[in-house]
């Protein structure tokens, strides 16, 4: 994985230095400037797969202890993986979506999977506890899945973060102005 990780990240410099020559012809840097995000993109989507595993562990022991939660997970892959049979997201129809959100807020499913969804716009009832699968570049997006929970009286949210990739620098920028007292880190390793 990690030989993976430092080889795709290899790439998208590559890429990303050839968009920024202007040396080179117009073309050719936009069709570098779309290679490189696209391998940004699967770098991102590589990253979120390879949470699945920790992530299973972390939803299993939610469901046992009976807590309410969201997770946003980093695909449509992935949430099925966690057997996410509330997962709202854009390979259903918006009716089979809002008959996912319906359940959960009527408290008939104590759980709610959410992949580039539900992160504003939609109330959600009684959130004890979120998992954020994935960071974004855009900072916005922490604090609007995170706003998902805030409004429980002691609310929980759990960040996956791998180490010394580009996640570790999504988080580092989303915990600036975060005071200490409220942020547990906890360091799992396999």
């Amino acid at each position: 994985e990690a030989e993976y990780y430092e080889a795709i990240c290899k790439q998208i410099e590559y890429y990303k230095g050839l968009s920024e020559d202007y040396s080179i012809a117009f073309p050719v840097r936009t069709g570098c400037r779309n290679k490189w995000l696209n391998l940004a993109s699967q770098r991102k989507n590589f990253i979120a797969e390879v949470k699945t595993r920790r992530l299973r562990g972390l939803i299993g022991n939610l469901r046992l202890s009976d807590k309410r939660f969201i997770c946003f997970a980093g695909n449509i892959e992935q949430a099925k993986l966690l057997g996410a049979d509330h997962a709202v997201h854009s390979g259903n129809n918006n009716k089979h979506n809002q008959e996912l959100i319906d359940l959960f807020n009527g408290k008939d499913n104590n759980e709610l999977f959410a992949v580039k969804m539900l992160r504003e716009g939609v109330n959600l009832t009684d959130i004890e506890v979120g998992v954020i699968t994935q960071l974004d570049s855009d900072v916005g997006t922490f604090f609007q899945m995170l706003g998902r929970c805030l409004r429980n009286e002691f609310p929980v949210m759990h960040l996956l973060v791998i180490e010394n990739t580009q996640d570790s620098k999504y988080y580092s920028k989303a915990m600036k102005g975060f005071h200490k007292k409220y942020i547990k880190e906890i360091k799992a390793y396999e």
